[in-house]
Formats: structure tokens, sequence, C-alpha cells
């Protein structure tokens, strides 16, 4: 796990120098406005997994904005984490996360195998760029915290990918 991390970790740093703000970007327009608004309903996949895997599929919408050469992006969402094993267990997820290099997430997970359930809390903390984050997540338990078979830990990696553009003001 230690070697993914710094795998990851080593990406973001190699490709972050593409996305910095040059010195003649500032020296030539010091009141850059904000440019390209764009707000889409997107269906969201993902990825989260330490002991357990799950798969993750839902729908979104994903606002960015950028001004020069920086860019933030933020994402509301319903989905679904699905682990399928011996037994199937569902976790209906609503959440919101917001990136420009580093992103932050808070997600509301109802986990259940139809004969338990366990409410939990997840706030994450990683990097995030445009529509992909990549994140480090601890689940709260808020009911039943002997439910098994929740990471109490979790990477998880998610993309969002725009189906319908919204109309925005600027």
């Amino acid at each position: 796990m230690k070697r993914f991390l710094t795998i990851i970790l080593f990406i973001f740093c190699a490709i972050s120098p593409l996305f910095g703000q040059s010195e003649t970007d500032s020296t030539l327009n010091k009141s850059v406005k904000p440019i390209n608004p764009d707000k889409n309903i997107s269906i969201l996949t993902g990825i989260n997994f330490w002991e357990n895997f799950y798969g993750e599929l839902g729908v979104g919408v994903y606002r960015n904005r950028q001004s020069g050469y920086h860019f933030a992006g933020l994402a509301y969402f319903v989905s679904n984490e699905i682990k399928i094993d011996d037994k199937i267990l569902i976790g209906p997820k609503a959440g919101v996360w917001i990136g420009g290099g580093l992103a932050f997430g808070l997600n509301l997970i109802y986990y259940t195998d139809f004969d338990e359930s366990s409410l939990r809390f997840r706030p994450e903390i990683g990097m995030g760029l445009g529509n992909v984050k990549i994140v480090y997540g601890y689940n709260i338990p808020l009911t039943n915290k002997n439910f098994d078979r929740i990471n109490k830990s979790n990477i998880g990696i998610a993309v969002m990918f725009g189906i319908k553009k919204i109309k925005t003001n600027p």
C-alpha cells in the first residue's frame, strides 16, 4: 500500500509544473478574471479500497472554474458503493467534494447487507485535479459500530464524466 501511495504522489508531483502559473502571467495581467465556468450533469465512477474493495457508480453535478492556470472544481453527487462477495454489500452514498490541487470531501454512506446496516460519515482529503480525485477517507460509524466488512480507512479514486452541460452565468 505504501508503494502505491508513493507512486501516486510521485505522478502528481511530476505533472504539477504543467499546471502551475508562470512568472510572466502575473506580470502581464494582474486582474485575471475567471474564465470557462462549466456545470455538467455527470456520471461518477470510482473504486474504494483498503482491506475490502468496493466499486462505485452514481450521478452528480460537477462545476469547474478556471482563472489563468488556476483551476478549481466542485462536485455533489449521489452514488452507490458495491462489494460483491459471498454476500452483497451496498452503500448508498451522498457527498460533496472540492478540488484544485488538494481535494476535500464529505460523504454520508448507509452500508447494508439486507440483514444488518450501519450509517457512516466519511471525511476525505487528498489530491484532485479537474474531475478526478484520489483521496484518503476515514469511515466514522454513526450507528452499528460492530458491522464488519466496512473499511475503517480507505483510498478512493473517482472520475466524473460530463454527460450534459447545464447553462451557467459567468
